[in-house]
């Protein structure tokens, strides 16, 4: 009887008992080693930590090297100086070290890391360059980039620009297109530390005239705002830091060229002074029924620059410099003046983004600067006067380009001495008027109150 009351296991419950632990088992199986499982997402996130730590090593590396490069000191390491400490430290394998001199760019787990080439920047090619003594175009150093040298830079697929009477005064539209064949050339080094490139010509506005037309009161105040519009067509966002219109402190720049104390000097002479103009600081005070051209843009478009009254001043900015002062070799005097000459029917002369006044005895005038004549002005185009009387002047454009102070010889290289396209624009376009027309207000728009 006892026998018949004791419990035993059935090989039925056996049975269930085994499925059931091998279900078990195999959840526990897909839990450790599953793709979701804890194997694998402890072996995701080691990597996405080594990945991390990587990328954060190469953002401090990249840091350092754009400071080098605004700098005189070179403290960064190489990109191979680099990868072996990054080796060393266990943080990447020696093919993954392998790959990144190959192709510039690792994956770890599901984060790809691109490094900086290898390659000079331009701005260490330059800096290489300040005391070679070959500044002709003859330099054969490869790791040299000189003012006027030559480089391939690329414009984006922009759209044209079409600029109307509110940005230039005048009553046509006028339209740039970009033009892929314009080559470059290196204009010298912003005071950000990024390399400067200009158009080795002036660029050309759409049609069989050449020039951007600038009138009035609205040809002064949107000067700088309408010429870097127009330049922007040329720009390229992978390269460039902006791109706008060349300027009159661009020039001075490469002549070291310093404006102060109502003086025009070069940095290594500052006891001579070469403005011609010698309005610098003068002033004018406006009266009761004076033109203001802030007035006249507020009276006709409802703009809200500040209104002028009788008895505000105007402190001339104005001033000019012959290209012997600037002191340049030929090659950059090449770049820069050619053809801007009254026996070249003042062919490439162009405008620079740098407006001012100018007072005399009588009374303020009011423009943009240019390059004319083997000259270099700024705020002494004649295009609004304290009389109400206004002029218009063509001249061409000229785009300036600061790249990206990390762009390598590889992103932009450096390419040899070119032959402009047309160079000679004297024997196309004849700019020998310079100013289109000229007249007055006769509506009473514009005057002080």
């Amino acid at each position: 009887k006892r026998l018949k009351k004791a419990k035993g296991i059935t090989l039925i419950a056996l049975i269930i008992t085994i499925i059931i632990l091998i279900i078990l088992a195999g959840i526990t199986l897909v839990a450790l080693s599953g793709e979701n499982g804890i194997l694998r997402l402890a072996s995701k996130a080691k990597e996405e930590t080594r990945a991390g730590a990587v990328e954060e090593v190469k953002d401090l590396w990249k840091i350092n090297k754009n400071i080098d490069n605004q700098t005189e000191d070179a403290t960064a390491q190489t990109l191979d100086e680099l990868l072996a400490d990054l080796e060393r430290q266990g943080l990447l394998t020696a093919e993954e070290v392998a790959t990144v001199k190959e192709t510039g760019k690792v994956t770890i787990g599901e984060r790809t890391i691109e490094f900086e080439s290898s390659a000079m920047t331009l701005v260490e090619m330059y800096k290489n360059a300040e005391n070679c003594e070959v500044t002709d175009g003859t330099c054969s150093d490869e790791t040299h980039l000189h003012i006027g040298d030559y480089v391939e830079y690329t414009p984006g697929n922009n759209e044209a620009v079409t600029v109307g009477k509110f940005d230039t005064g005048y009553d046509e539209e006028q339209t740039y297109s970009v033009d892929k064949t314009t080559t470059w050339r290196v204009l010298g080094l912003s005071e950000e530390g990024n390399i400067l490139l200009t158009s080795g010509s002036p660029i050309k506005k759409d049609g069989e005239d050449p020039y951007l037309y600038l009138q009035g009161a609205e040809g002064y105040i949107n000067c700088v705002n309408t010429l870097n519009k127009v330049c922007g067509v040329y720009n390229n966002p992978e390269l460039a830091e902006e791109t706008r219109s060349i300027t009159i402190e661009d020039i001075n720049r490469i002549g070291e060229i310093i404006v102060e104390d109502n003086k025009v000097y070069k940095k290594d002479n500052p006891d001579t002074n070469i403005d011609i103009l010698g309005v610098l600081g003068k002033s004018y005070s406006y009266k009761a029924g004076d033109y203001a051209p802030e007035n006249y843009m507020n009276d006709v478009y409802g703009t809200n620059v500040t209104r002028k009254s009788a008895g505000d001043e105007v402190i001339s900015d104005a001033y000019a410099y012959t290209y012997e002062s600037l002191g340049v070799n030929e090659r950059v005097y090449k770049m820069l003046f050619l053809e801007d000459t009254e026996t070249d029917k003042y062919a490439k002369s162009y405008w620079l983004a740098s407006h001012g006044s100018n007072v005399d005895i009588v009374g303020a005038s009011f423009g943009p600067g240019f390059v004319c004549g083997d000259d270099v002005y700024r705020g002494y185009a004649y295009m609004f006067y304290w009389n109400g009387h206004w002029n218009a002047f063509r001249l061409a454009v000229r785009p300036v380009v600061s790249l990206k102070s990390e762009i390598t010889i590889e992103e932009v290289a450096k390419s040899e001495n070119q032959t402009e396209k047309e160079v000679s624009w004297k024997d196309v376009y004849d700019n020998s008027g310079l100013g289109t027309s000229d007249g007055s207000i006769s509506d009473n728009k514009g005057l002080v109150d």
